[in-house]
């Protein structure tokens, strides 16, 4: 079997050598530039899967010319709410989402971090981005900078180590 990727070291090639570690499935990682010449190769039979942008596979798969599996994500999505999690699908543990958070330079007063981060939650919080958001099968996720500093840690440690284990090199 084969996955195909976006590119090398790509959140989406990750994802694969992730579920590569999690399972001990022996598959191997077709890179490609860009997502939709790898999207093109499985439609075509090329490659046997991938893990693509949620926004550009869903419309493929539900017009058929791609099949949707599982999302990545620890819960469904609002957005496909038929789609069911890999977790579910039976690879416990299992959660890849792409996310997106504000930062700002280390030495920011305290003060300000609060405010902005409040600001931002308040921004999330309302229903017509809430809408806008959802309809590009996007979550918000409020929490204060300390809860998103230690997420971050997290992240940072969790693909260090599939990085390592993967063997993953810069091109």
């Amino acid at each position: 079997m084969s996955y195909a990727s976006p590119g090398t070291g790509s959140a989406n090639h990750l994802a694969g050598e992730l579920m590569k570690t999690m399972t001990g499935l022996s598959v191997t990682h077709i890179p490609y530039k860009g997502g939709a010449p790898a999207e093109i190769d499985v439609m075509g039979g090329h490659v046997t899967y991938l893990f693509g942008s949620f926004t550009t596979a869903l419309p493929l798969a539900r017009s058929g010319r791609l099949k949707a599996i599982a999302v990545s994500t620890d819960t469904r999505s609002p957005a496909a709410p038929d789609i069911p999690t890999i977790a579910e699908s039976g690879l416990t543990g299992f959660s890849v989402g792409t996310w997106y958070g504000l930062m700002a330079p280390g030495n920011m007063p305290t003060d300000l971090v609060e405010r902005l981060n409040q600001e931002v939650n308040n921004a999330l919080l309302q229903p017509d981005l809430q809408a806008r958001l959802a309809s590009f099968g996007m979550q918000p996720r409020p929490q204060t900078a300390s809860q998103f500093s230690n997420f971050l840690k997290k992240e940072v440690d969790k693909w260090a180590a599939v990085i390592k284990g993967a063997g993953v090199q810069a091109e």
